[in-house]
């Protein structure tokens, strides 16, 4: 029985969207080429990703970075192509087989997603051609598959600009509460949790909100740092998406997290049952989480973090809340720093795989 594909590690480079320039009619000695071939010129000296190719019926094609189109005028002939991205895959660590197979494994799980990718090869590198709006379904299959892609910040959806301010638009789901029971679309994978156990949530009514996980006492370290699960973010109350009848649909923006990120804000309907806050993941109903309250109050005060003296280099962020006797402070890299923050990954453990257990711990601990 052949073995799975070994784990593959993309750079989401550049980070910024791609154009492709496409002119008809080029042949040798830049014959029909019209006008100045400037930009041309500048296009094969442009910093970042570019590729150039020309077909047997004559069409070239150039594939750059947008930002190239404010540094030239193109002639009127030439056509713009927008909105594509790429992913690029570094060969050269990769043992010989893998090398091979690398990209045929990429095509297949990109296809079997419903997308129809491009690929460029040189000899120590592979680049995925995508259009930016199936970035994030790419990414999601990659994930599934096992793989990561970095940086974060190019495949997660961005904090809604003033998401973070004072209001009351979760004032009803505002205290704190402990996870009693979890399970997945079915009723599969059922977890169920008593007294001190459990993930616990303190949610303020702006939306600001710390969630507690950590490991068990008694768990060894290596297990520990998988089972290490807090984070902090911002929910966002989402009319657009639909829910069912007495639901509030919702997105949870996590801006610290100790997992690595999976690139999407999740959406879910969240609804009240007396002391218990029910949370439903959309669409579908893909998971269901029972959450009781640990307090009466829904008098929460929540700190963002903004500013530390002395600097510490990499900028971190994260909150205090605070809900009678229960306080929680979550604070870390944001997303899209570091290398769990910074990497899209299924879970800690497959970083693992990727990066090892060092690198992992030595940015946790």
């Amino acid at each position: 029985m052949p073995s799975a594909p070994a784990p593959l590690c993309l750079d989401a480079q550049p980070t910024e969207d791609l154009v492709v320039l496409a002119l008809k009619g080029v042949g040798s000695q830049h014959a029909g080429l019209n006008g100045s071939t400037e930009w041309l010129h500048r296009a094969l000296s442009f910093r970042e990703f570019v590729c150039l190719s020309r077909t047997s019926d004559r069409l070239l094609s150039v594939v750059i970075g947008e930002s190239f189109l404010q540094q030239v005028q193109l002639p009127k002939e030439v056509e713009v192509h927008r909105d594509w991205a790429v992913l690029r895959l570094d060969k050269t660590a990769l043992e010989q087989t893998a090398k091979l197979g690398a990209l045929a494994t990429l095509s297949s799980t990109l296809q079997d997603a419903g997308l129809d990718p491009r690929a460029v090869s040189t000899l120590d590198s592979e680049h995925v051609l995508l259009r930016t709006r199936q970035l994030r379904t790419a990414a999601a299959a990659l994930l599934r598959a096992g793989h990561a892609i970095r940086p974060a910040r190019r495949m997660c959806t961005p904090l809604p600009q003033g998401l973070i301010r004072k209001s009351e638009r979760c004032h009803d789901f505002a205290g704190a509460w402990r996870l009693v029971r979890r399970e997945r679309s079915g009723g599969l994978a059922v977890q169920e949790f008593s007294g001190d156990e459990g993930p616990v949530r303190l949610q303020a009514a702006c939306g600001l909100f710390a969630e507690v996980c950590v490991a068990p006492i008694g768990v060894v370290p290596s297990d520990a740092i998988v089972a290490e699960a807090s984070y902090a973010g911002c929910v966002e109350v989402t009319k657009g998406v639909a829910s069912p009848s007495g639901t509030t649909a919702t997105a949870r923006h996590r801006i610290v997290d100790f997992q690595p990120p999976s690139g999407d804000a999740p959406h879910a309907a969240l609804s009240l049952d007396g002391q218990l806050f029910c949370e439903s993941g959309l669409p579908d109903a893909r998971y269901r989480e029972t959450w009781a309250r640990l307090h009466p109050s829904q008098e929460v005060v929540a700190l963002e973090l903004v500013s530390e003296t002395p600097n510490r280099g990499a900028r971190r962020q994260g909150c205090w809340v605070f809900c009678g006797s229960h306080f929680a402070r979550v604070v870390g890299l944001s997303i899209g720093q570091g290398l769990v923050s910074g990497t899209c990954c299924g879970s800690l453990r497959q970083l693992q795989r990727l990066h090892g257990e060092g690198a992992i711990r030595a940015e946790l601990t």
